[in-house]
């Protein structure tokens, strides 16, 4: 008899091993999960109604960006010359990258280029992927016009990386 009682726990513990084993396959780590994001996307001026004088490069003034939460980031740059003459000049703009936002690269590892036409407003956009870096430096502004690039703004708005997000489980 003491087989007869043995036997249905031993099926029932199979069972139970088997089941255990079906869970932690589905809920491995690296299985297909729902995502989404972990915050919202806010645009923010970085630099807002900045002038730089005529045929200068200015180094005084840097713009650091924090892009920790960013693995890319998208950027505009507005800005319009002061008088009609020169007809097209170009606002350049090095980009620095940190992982500690004290210590930045020596070279620009891209430019922010943007090409005037007289008093009339620019807008230049692009992406810009920034990987696993936490901090960029807009630095070393240069102005090849003959006279004044004014309103310069600049926006900088990144979406943030996508989260794992677990079934509600409940109360």
């Amino acid at each position: 008899m003491k087989t007869k009682i043995y036997r249905p726990l031993r099926i029932a513990g199979l069972a139970l091993v088997t089941l255990c084993a079906m869970v932690g396959v589905t809920s491995a780590p690296g299985a297909d999960l729902p995502r989404t994001y972990v915050a919202t996307y806010t645009p923010t001026d970085v630099e807002a109604d900045r002038v730089q004088a005529a045929a200068s490069t200015n180094t005084s003034n840097p713009v650091i960006i924090d892009v920790r939460r960013h693995p890319s980031i998208a950027i505009v740059v507005s800005g319009q010359l002061m008088l009609t003459n020169p007809a097209a000049a170009t606002l350049t703009i090095p980009v620095h990258r940190s992982v500690d936002g004290t210590v930045f690269e020596s070279t620009a590892f891209t430019s922010l280029v943007l090409t005037f036409e007289g008093t009339t407003q620019k807008v230049w956009a692009t992406n810009m992927n920034v990987g696993d870096f936490g901090y960029i430096k807009l630095a070393q502004w240069e102005n090849t016009a003959t006279n004044i690039a004014t309103n310069i703004v600049i926006y900088v708005a990144g979406k943030p990386p996508w989260a794992l997000t677990y079934p509600y489980a409940g109360p």
